[in-house]
């Protein structure tokens, strides 16, 4: 049985903030984008396994417990001539099904669902059940599942008017008239803390191009320093235009600000 406790390089009392830094650590250390050695992939997926089962409390006494036992209970097998033969589970798949089943069974009376907004997902925050206080996460995705007090809490993110959430990417649209996708233009949006974002759309942008404003999307629930993209469509509308619209089209600035 995999010894997650060696693959964190963390002691067996080690609290949930130590084990939380040595997950960071590590998953630094040996993420694809950064290690290219052909073993770092493998080893990136232990250490992810390693901290789902070490972050959650239920789940962390449950291994425990069974790790215990498969070090400690052995018995005789007399069909292969003597011997001590362990018992227990010999591969994680094993241990990951018996520990849904447990705690299906455990939680089946104790489960409930969070609705937020893709404003608080943004920027996380507290929230009470049963009279106790926990916190939500930045940057938390929909469906998370999150052990609380003995309770299975499963996050619920609205739809939001403007954005839309791809992982921690946001997608929003953008509607152009034909001579502000030409003369191009600076824009202003409400960002999901509350702030305004402007940048600007080049002259003669394409019906469907995408501005990509890096940096500017969800954060990361479990990478503080990264954070997604947000990505801008835009939608170019062409009227039927006459002389007198002309006219006054001639006239206008090349640059304006339109509010979203």
């Amino acid at each position: 049985m995999t010894d997650y406790y060696r693959v964190l390089e963390v002691a067996k009392t080690a609290t949930s903030q130590e084990i939380k830094k040595a997950y960071k650590r590590l998953a630094n250390k040996y993420h694809p984008d950064k290690n290219k050695d052909a073993n770092a992939p493998t080893q990136f997926n232990k250490v992810k396994e390693a901290y789902n089962i070490l972050s959650d409390d239920l789940k962390r006494k449950q291994y425990d417990a069974q790790f215990n036992r498969s070090q400690a209970e052995y018995q005789f097998n007399r069909n292969t001539g003597g011997g001590w033969q362990r018992r227990g589970f010999d591969n994680f798949d094993a241990f990951a099904n018996d520990t849904v089943r447990q705690q299906n069974r455990r939680s089946r009376a104790k489960r409930i669902y969070i609705n937020i907004t893709l404003n608080q997902s943004y920027t996380g925050m507290e929230y009470v059940l049963d009279g106790k206080k926990f916190h939500i996460p930045k940057g938390v995705r929909p469906n998370t599942t999150m052990h609380v007090y003995d309770t299975l809490v499963t996050i619920q993110i609205a739809p939001h008017d403007t954005f839309k959430r791809a992982e921690d990417d946001l997608l929003c649209e953008l509607q152009l008239t034909a001579i502000e996708a030409m003369l191009g233009m600076e824009v202003l949006i409400k960002t999901l803390d509350n702030k305004q974002l402007k940048f600007k759309v080049p002259q003669c942008v394409q019906q469907g191009q995408v501005i990509k404003l890096s940096g500017k999307g969800m954060p990361n629930p479990e990478f503080d320093n990264r954070v997604g993209d947000l990505l801008v469509r835009c939608n170019i509308s062409i009227p039927k235009l006459t002389k007198e619209h002309l006219d006054v089209i001639m006239s206008l600035p090349h640059r304006t600000i339109i509010d979203m």
